[in-house]
Order: C-alpha cells, then structure tokens, then sequence
C-alpha cells in the first residue's frame, strides 16, 4: 500500500535509537507505548523477542535516568541494532524474501555477542540456517544449524 511502512519493528528501532542518543524522556516513553502496541498486534513475535524488547526498555530507561554507564549505553545500542534487523528479517522470511531476511540476519550478526540469552541466539541460528536452506544452500544452512544446536543444548527454558 502506499505510504504504509513494510517493517515497523526496524523504523521504531531507529527511531528509538535516535531517541536514546538525545536522551529524549519524552519521545521515550511515546516510543515505548507504540512499541507495545506494535507488539501485542504482531502475530510472529514471540517471548524472547519480547523479552529483549523489556530490556532494552528498562536499560534505556536506567540510562535516561542517569543510572546508566557507557558499558550500558553501548550495549542498549548493540541490542536496539540486533533487534531492529533480527525482527526485519524475521518479517522478510515470513513474506518468502529469504534473500532479504539473510542480509538483516548477517547485519544483526556483528554484534550478537551483546545478546547474552542463548535461547535467542538459537533462534537467530536456526532462523539464519532456514534462510541459507531456502536458497539452497546447504553448507551454509548446516554450518548455522550447528551453532543452532550449540546455542540450544545451553538454552535454560525456565516453566
């Protein structure tokens, strides 16, 4: 449709992350009410992605209140970045643009050291995997769905 955004999730993401630069208390707490509404509407979306989304928050918001440090500022930023391209590439996946979704997965890549949670990094693995095997491409796909299972064997599921 024309004017309608495609990905959301990634312009909330930088705008957010704009926001975040100019400590802006204000713009956040707008941003964080659209991002929950976005979220609740938002049928692909599962918990862990959730759960980023909750600690970003909550890292923003100990950063606008100057309980924050550098090593938080930064690694709010690095989060803000995986998320915004991990959930555009879920979202291009989900519409069959496997090519579009692997350039996201591969930008989110360079900073997924700062995601801690091995639960979402099995899913980001096994997400990449299923793109690299949609364009059939097994080495690739098999290499991703390796560290899949790394990433999964750490995973503590908490019930």
């Amino acid at each position: 449709m024309v004017g309608e955004k495609e990905e959301p999730f990634v312009d909330l993401c930088l705008e957010w992350l704009g926001c975040i630069r100019t400590g802006n208390p204000a713009q956040m707490t707008n941003l964080q009410s659209r991002a929950r509404r976005l979220l609740a509407a938002e049928r692909n979306v599962d918990d862990a992605v959730i759960s980023l989304y909750l600690l970003n928050s909550h890292l923003h918001s100990e950063q606008l209140k100057g309980n924050g440090n550098t090593s938080e500022f930064i690694k709010l930023a690095n989060i803000t970045y995986f998320l915004s391209h991990f959930i555009s590439g879920r979202i291009k996946q989900s519409k069959a643009d496997s090519n579009g979704a692997l350039r996201n997965y591969l930008k989110a890549e360079h900073v997924l050291t700062f995601i801690e949670d091995s639960c979402e990094k099995a899913k980001f693995y096994e997400a990449v995997a299923a793109a690299y095997k949609n364009l059939q491409e097994e080495i690739a796909a098999n290499a991703y769905s390796k560290k899949h299972k790394e990433e999964a064997a750490k995973c503590i599921v908490v019930t």
